[in-house]
């Protein structure tokens, strides 16, 4: 039985461009939770060093902080509620922190005014360190920083700028432009990843379904080879019950030979009963020794089957077996299809049956020819096999030759494997004959029409 398993293959895995989207936003939300939080419960400490270096205006600076922590907050809570992009809160505390930087470092003396610019070099290093977003932005915030720097220095600030880049604003120019560089990797990076692991989920999934349809098949699998044994059980137990038969017949009649002999009649009778018990001790011989052969019932399984079809995959199994004999096979065209209510397994092993048998017994260069037709309201398929150089219609009817089997037929065309798919074939409520002439044997299948119901 050969089993087909449809798109049970994994392709190349395709991400679809909205789902690697929502992963993506997931990312976004993600890494922006961590910034935003941190934020929140960490910026204020900053007002230590306000404290410490800027002691006349550290509450001013503390309370705008806090200001900056409540807005943050305020916005994240917004966004999250309605549902929107998380980069909006993201880009919000970039830009409350920058304008905290912009105004604080030009506010305090140049003397203390490197470490507040270290400090918010450090931290906006720290930010494209965690974020995860298009690099751009990463740009276009540390441009507006600096714009901002610039305009607070211009507007607050009466020293020389020589100095004030010195004293610290450098530093953060350097430090926040080169930092901006850390989103390009770690952006393809992530995306990367996130790319492989919806691939590494989809086909975990496929691989999930293909392991749920195997076994299935395997199931399938397990139950026909389990019909099958039992065919086998069948098989050998009815060859083996001929066999006993066969010889209880032979000894009855070398008893009744004995009986005739010792009266010194039918003389010619006796030689006829000798003849006929060499012919049965033949037919003996080519069964199988199964004298402890355990019964077993056939149970069928009845489906509609496609009986030219099944012949025809029948038939493809066997192209290697057709070719070592030197055989072809061809199904008369254009025939319509046609649905009996049959077992597919045993029915495809009853067609095993008659071409093996009918490939044991064929000359190279002959042709098998399967055909369908009606005879007496009754379906009936035709399995022929021609022999080479004979153009002769096996299907007419009024041409063939019954033939019954014979120790002769077993040696011509028949054999054992004729019993066992007449005996499937009474199974599935359809008939088997033999036909032979000098030119072609045939099976003939006559199926019987009844309704599956009936069944």
């Amino acid at each position: 039985m050969i089993l087909h398993s449809k798109d049970s293959i994994i392709h190349a895995i395709q991400v679809n461009d909205n789902a690697l989207h929502k992963q993506l936003v997931k990312k976004y939300l993600y890494y922006s939770n961590i910034i935003i939080w941190t934020v929140i419960f960490f910026y204020p400490l900053l007002g230590i060093l306000d404290y410490i270096y800027a002691y006349e205006i550290y509450q001013t600076l503390l309370l705008i902080k806090v200001i900056t922590v409540l807005v943050i907050y305020a916005v994240y809570d917004i966004c999250s509620a309605k549902r929107v992009s998380p980069l909006i809160p993201l880009h919000v505390t970039f830009f409350t922190i920058s304008c905290n930087a912009a105004v604080l470092c030009n506010l305090v003396s140049f003397e203390v005014a490197p470490i507040f610019f270290l400090v918010y070099a450090s931290l906006f290093m720290l930010f494209n360190l965690a974020v995860f977003w298009h690099p751009s932005n990463s740009f276009g915030h540390f441009f507006s920083t600096l714009f901002m720097i610039v305009l607070c220095f211009h507007t607050i600030n009466n020293g020389s700028l020589a100095l004030f880049i010195t004293q610290g604003a450098g530093l953060f120019i350097m430090t926040g432009f080169f930092s901006c560089f850390i989103p390009v990797a770690r952006h393809s990076i992530i995306k990367r990843n996130t790319l492989n692991d919806l691939k590494v989920k989809y086909s975990t999934a496929q691989l999930h379904v293909l392991h749920q349809e195997l076994s299935k098949k395997n199931i399938e699998i397990e139950e026909s080879n389990s019909r099958l044994t039992e065919l086998v059980m069948q098989q050998d137990t009815f060859l083996s019950l001929v066999k006993q038969d066969i010889h209880v017949f032979i000894d009855e009649i070398n008893r009744t030979s004995k009986e005739m002999r010792q009266t010194d009649t039918n003389l010619n009778a006796i030689a006829d009963i000798q003849h006929s018990v060499a012919s049965l001790e033949q037919l003996v011989q080519l069964l199988p020794e199964e004298d402890d052969a355990p019964a077993s019932d056939i149970l069928l399984q009845y489906s509609a089957v496609d009986v030219l079809q099944s012949v025809k995959e029948v038939a493809a199994c066997m192209t290697v077996q057709f070719a070592s004999h030197q055989v072809s096979f061809q199904q008369v065209a254009k025939q319509p299809k046609y649905r009996q209510q049959l077992d597919q397994l045993y029915f495809d092993q009853l067609l095993f049956n008659l071409f093996a048998n009918s490939l044991k017994f064929s000359s190279p260069g002959c042709t098998f020819l399967t055909s369908v037709r009606t005879i007496e309201k009754e379906y009936v398929l035709v399995i022929a096999c021609i022999n080479a150089n004979v153009n002769l219609n096996p299907f007419r009817s009024e041409n063939w030759m019954p033939a019954h089997p014979t120790p002769q037929s077993l040696q011509k065309g028949l054999g054992p494997g004729f019993y066992i798919a007449r005996l499937l074939a009474n199974k599935m409520n359809a008939n088997l004959h033999y036909h032979s002439s000098t030119n072609y044997s045939a099976y003939e299948i006559r199926f019987n029409t009844q309704s599956p119901d009936e069944y």
